[in-house]
């Protein structure tokens, strides 16, 4: 029998289900509510997922399905041990009861399945599962199977309020004790007698209303009623598949006790101090999206906070600033002075000596500037950066390449100093120092490289590079008020000619497009990994990639080649994938996930 004993844990939402057999119908039969409508307005953290059973058949018959079904690591856990023993789990099952486990589960939460975390000061975590099945058969089906399974099992029949609930032992003398009550085709389960108690009072109080009768016994307000879980909820869409909230004040006390003892988790906390809650929904639209939402405690915000949510509006799709062939991009317009003064504020190194000499050294070379008071906040106010890989490829050159783009715009040419030199004279100056360094110290330790650095002036555009390095070439130009960086001087010249002062148009990426209307519309913080070219690129360029990846141990090829093969096998799950980002004056929200074309 170690094989029943081995299914509890899997089995433990169909123990409830004998209450069923066992008290049948003593208790109050009551109109039937939502599994969410016996959750309290304290709980620390709620998952709902609604109409599982209808969810899981569409996700069965869905190309995401198709995917993953033909995913070569998702092929060989099935033929693995781990899976293996789950079917044989299933089969016994069948065998036993008539009918898979799996689908008796499905049954059991297929209109609604709620799980909720309550944190009681000075006890432990304490949890509570609400499910409720298809229908009455899929009880039966239920109650019959654990019945099979598990017989010896020692029930108490237990009153609250007059409705029955069931505390039950794994056998006589165990300590494993669950309390559980089912209402109409709803299911209450806890090892916790306070919870299971609080969800007959919720249940009650929603039958008095229901009635036009004044409610009694529940002392917690429901989490629906909450302001704060509306509002979160409100800006999540309707037809996820599955919702989660988390309410931040309620893991204050855990979270400063885990901080203790990690200083560096001071800062996380200042930042937690400023959410009030936490949102997030899973859909699936030909691929996987987790939305979150970070509603903010208005009062708790910096005073400069509406002025830094405008400065990361953006203004153009995303198509118009990623070309085409990005690989992988980051772009997005964010104001980080506040960033920046919340880093050095918090940093205990930022008030060294060594610090403000190196400041000091910085500010020379910018020609007056502050790195952190005027050029970082001018150049990161509009990035956008991105690769991507030729299909033809020179000798001595590079398949792989990087372009990246920051703007800023006419008022950051003022300055913390007085009158010192436009931005675009103090970003050249630092620049071309750093670049004969790096040749200087090239020419020190490879003498036979004879790198220098190449100048020359196109237009109004003034480009500089390591002349001679290889495979790379690492250049950067200065136009109308933008600093271009690339990995080669070619790259720079094609980024300079796809440039906005120049009228030409990047190539748009019409999947992009698709994708960003799917999942991400109205971001304006952007991370784009595009999977799909980047399979190819590997295909294409995978011996180029071992050979340098093992330049220093050429012995390692091979085993770099594998990996470079594995890779590309885990790049077949999704076409691209994404994390994006926006800012609003009471929320942040945050998506990530991966897409089919």
């Amino acid at each position: 029998m170690s094989i029943v004993r081995s299914l509890r844990l899997a089995l433990i939402a169909l123990i409830a289900l004998s209450f069923v057999s066992v008290v049948g119908t003593s208790g109050l039969r009551a109109a039937e509510v939502s599994p969410l409508d016996l959750v309290g307005e304290s709980a620390a953290l709620c998952l709902e997922i609604p109409r599982l059973g209808e969810t899981w058949k569409r996700i069965e018959h869905s190309r995401m399905a198709e995917r993953v079904r033909a995913f070569s690591p998702f092929v060989r856990f099935v033929r693995g041990p781990g899976f293996q023993q789950w079917l044989q789990i299933e089969k016994y099952v069948a065998q036993a009861t008539g009918q898979p486990l799996s689908e008796q589960l499905l049954g059991l939460c297929a209109d609604s399945l709620v799980i909720a975390v309550y944190l009681p000061d000075g006890a432990k975590p304490q949890g509570i599962a609400i499910a409720r099945a298809r229908d009455s058969a899929a009880l039966r089906q239920a109650v019959d199977a654990w019945g099979k399974l598990e017989p010896q099992h020692v029930d108490k029949t237990l009153q609250h309020r007059g409705q029955s609930y069931i505390q039950r032992a794994k056998s006589a003398g165990s300590k494993e004790v669950l309390f559980y009550t089912v209402v109409d085709r709803t299911l209450v389960l806890s090892d916790q007698e306070a919870l299971v108690r609080q969800a007959i009072d919720f249940q009650q109080a929603a039958a008095a209303r229901a009635e036009s009768r004044e409610p009694t016994g529940a002392t917690d307000r429901l989490l629906r009623e909450s302001p704060l879980y509306r509002a979160a909820r409100a800006r999540l869409r309707d037809d996820s598949a599955a919702f989660l909230h988390v309410n931040a004040r309620a893991w204050d006390k855990a979270l400063q006790e885990g901080a203790k003892n990690d200083p560096g988790a001071i800062p996380v906390l200042k930042v937690w101090q400023h959410v009030s809650v936490l949102a997030g929904s899973l859909r699936f639209d030909e691929g996987v999206a987790l939305d979150v939402v970070a509603e903010l405690d208005r009062e708790r915000l910096p005073s400069g906070w509406a002025k830094f949510v405008q400065s990361s509006q953006a203004t153009t799709g995303w198509a118009d600033r990623i070309p085409s062939d990005a690989l992988l991009a980051i772009a997005g317009r964010v104001d980080v002075r506040p960033l920046v003064q919340m880093w050095l504020a918090a940093t205990p190194d930022a008030k060294s000596d060594d610090f403000a000499r190196g400041r000091r050294v910085l500010r020379s070379l910018l020609a007056g500037r502050d790195l952190f008071d005027d050029v970082l906040p001018a150049l990161l106010s509009d990035v956008t950066i991105h690769a991507s890989a030729q299909n033809d490829v020179a000798v001595g050159t590079a398949p792989f390449e990087l372009l990246g783009v920051l703007a800023w715009k006419a008022e950051a040419e003022e300055a913390s100093s007085t009158e010192p030199p436009r931005l675009a004279s103090s970003l050249d100056n630092a620049l071309q120092f750093g670049l004969n360094v790096v040749a200087g110290y090239l020419a020190h330790e490879l003498p036979e490289s004879n790198v220098i650095v190449g100048s020359e002036t196109t237009g109004k555009a003034t480009i500089r590079w390591l002349k001679g390095l290889t495979p790379w070439e690492p250049a950067y130009g200065i136009a109308a008020q933008r600093l271009i960086v690339a990995s080669s001087r070619a790259k720079l010249a094609r980024g300079l000619a796809t440039a906005p002062s120049n009228n030409a148009e990047p190539r748009r990426s019409s999947r992009l497009s698709r994708h960003e209307q799917r999942f991400f519309a109205a971001m304006t913080q952007l991370v784009w990994f595009d999977s799909a070219q980047t399979r190819e690129a590997l295909a294409r360029h995978s011996d180029w990639l071992a050979t340098m990846l093992s330049r220093r141990s050429p012995e390692s090829k091979p085993k770099i080649a594998s990996r470079l093969s594995h890779l590309g096998e885990v790049l077949q799950l999704f076409d691209a994938a994404f994390l994006a980002g926006s800012l609003s004056d009471d929320h942040v929200r945050v998506v990530f996930g991966g897409a089919l074309d």
